[in-house]
């Protein structure tokens, strides 16, 4: 979870705080106000191409370079898992 603190890209999950005890581990993470890429899908149908060549394509690619580099991996990318706020992000890492 801590790794999170260095992975300082504008295309993933900005991670706030962590708090621990014996049994869990609670982090606070920025907020995706705009909901999911599933849901945007859901309620504009067909995105325009240049919006996501330009927009959602490019900042996952961008993403994923910096995790690659910290040897760090996603395993489930999914309209599901990105996240838009003022831009798309990823979220829901798997971590164990």
């Amino acid at each position: 979870m801590y790794y999170f603190r260095d992975l300082q890209h504008p295309n993933i999950l900005l991670l706030f705080e962590v708090y621990e005890n014996d049994q869990y581990i609670h982090a606070i993470f920025e907020e995706a106000k705009e909901g999911t890429l599933s849901t945007l899908i859901k309620t504009k149908g067909k995105l325009p191409e240049n919006f996501a060549c330009l927009k959602i394509m490019k900042n996952l690619l961008s993403a994923i370079c910096l995790l690659h580099e910290k040897h760090i991996m996603h395993r489930n990318i999914n309209p599901d898992n990105l996240a838009f706020s003022y831009k798309i992000i990823f979220i829901d890492f798997l971590l164990k």
